[in-house]
């Protein structure tokens, strides 16, 4: 039983571990695109610059060319075509995060939802073998008990038995003392009353003589 709640132990920290894994695979993936939505920032800003440069340049040698305001025109008209790309990869960013964030919290709840299923349905199997390992534990500690009184029924019978053999063998032996103790006051009476005899009339034990 200690092995079936280690695994089940195991169990649930590889799911809780599968879970820290995408996790962090969603986070790294967030932190991609903002290191690329960075990098394609500073590049354009890097462009911006460079346009700023290159018109800071044509307008210092254009400066008394009548070309120079067409030329500043189409600049501006490049710088606002840049910014509304700059404007639009940040709402398409906006817009990625937000589904990553959305997607994250959906397979949040998902794996949260899984998780608990599986965690309430290994309780509950848990329980069920807590409980027929209980009943089981208790069925053999009944017929154990049922052993222990047989026994111990037997070992009452066969005590009051010794007890009774004793007690006779107690009687027997006081009768026994007491017949042999009747016999030799008997026989002590009966040599008594013949020596009384023998010199009543005049008779001369042979052994003695």
């Amino acid at each position: 039983m200690a092995k079936k709640t280690q695994k089940r132990q195991t169990t649930i920290i590889s799911l809780s571990d599968s879970n820290q894994q995408e996790l962090e695979n969603i986070r790294q993936q967030r932190e991609q695109m903002l290191k690329e939505y960075q990098d394609k920032k500073q590049a354009l800003k890097q462009v911006m610059l460079e346009k700023e440069a290159e018109l800071a340049l044509t307008n210092n040698e254009l400066a008394e060319l009548e070309e120079y305001q067409n030329l500043q025109r189409d600049q501006k008209e490049e710088i606002a075509l840049l910014e509304q790309e700059v404007h639009t990869m940040r709402g398409k960013h906006s817009e990625a995060i937000q589904k990553l964030k959305s997607q994250f919290l959906r397979e949040k709840r998902s794996y949260q939802k899984e998780s608990d299923e599986k965690i309430h349905e290994m309780a509950q199997q848990a329980s069920q073998e807590a409980k027929q390992c209980l009943d089981e534990h208790t069925r053999r500690i009944k017929d154990e008990n049922g052993v222990l009184r047989r026994e111990l029924l037997q070992f009452i019978k066969r005590t009051r038995a010794l007890h009774e053999h004793r007690r006779e063998l107690e009687e027997q032996h006081k009768r026994l003392s007491q017949e042999l103790q009747y016999s030799r006051d008997l026989k002590k009476l009966r040599g008594s009353r013949q020596n009384r005899l023998h010199q009543n009339f005049g008779i001369i034990d042979s052994k003695k003589a």
